[in-house]
């Protein structure tokens, strides 16, 4: 558990050390809701059909699926990155020499993201609660919903995780997630509902 504090710690200093672009993503928050607002008012109520299950709110639809794929982004993608990272510094081999094992180092590297995307999903709402005036009812939660997430948690993550293994032996795993983010992008319901994909997809 030290280790991953560490790590958690480290990385966290390391994103302050840079104040500009720790300032910046602040700010890229806000912009990207807004863009996403303003995208929403373009596209209005134009296919009330296919946002009916959603309330016919663009706007709701286009933000739940942005956090959802930035949450996949985060699971998929920063444990390959930092280990390749660690790499390229030393930094991994000394720790291996140091006995600490593989899979510690790879879920370490995912602490910080984790807590950050955290952070983010909190001012998120924050955002579009008292600007967008955005309506979230938190009554629809359930166990299923809890385990519906556990179970997409915990999936995700064993793609990172291969995809982590695979720079750990081959030096390059960015192919399994390009891969893994084309096809949920395309199929994942994240921009456009499910129900206009051609019937075989949907």
């Amino acid at each position: 558990m030290n280790f991953y504090i560490a790590t958690f710690y480290k990385d966290f200093k390391i994103a302050i050390s840079y104040k500009i672009q720790f300032i910046a993503s602040f700010i890229n928050i806000f912009i990207t809701l807004y863009a996403f607002y303003l995208l929403s008012l373009l596209v209005g109520e134009g296919n009330t059909n296919s946002l009916e299950s959603y309330g016919n709110d663009y706007f709701f639809f286009l933000f739940t699926g942005m956090l959802t794929a930035e949450y996949t982004l985060v699971l998929i993608s920063s444990a390959s990155r930092k280990i390749r990272t660690m790499q390229l510094n030393g930094i991994f081999e000394e720790l291996i020499v140091n006995g600490k094992k593989e899979i510690h180092i790879m879920l370490s590297s995912i602490t910080y993201p984790m807590a950050w995307f955290l952070f983010k999903v909190l001012l998120y709402l924050l955002y579009a609660i008292f600007f967008f005036e955005i309506e979230i009812n938190f009554s629809y939660l359930s166990f299923a919903s809890f385990a519906s997430w556990l179970l997409f948690t915990i999936s995700i993550l064993g793609i990172g995780l291969i995809s982590a293994a695979a720079v750990i032996y081959i030096k390059s795993g960015e192919f399994i997630n390009t891969l893994y983010l084309s096809i949920s992008a395309f199929i994942g319901g994240v921009a456009y509902p499910l129900s206009i994909l051609p019937y075989p997809l949907y």
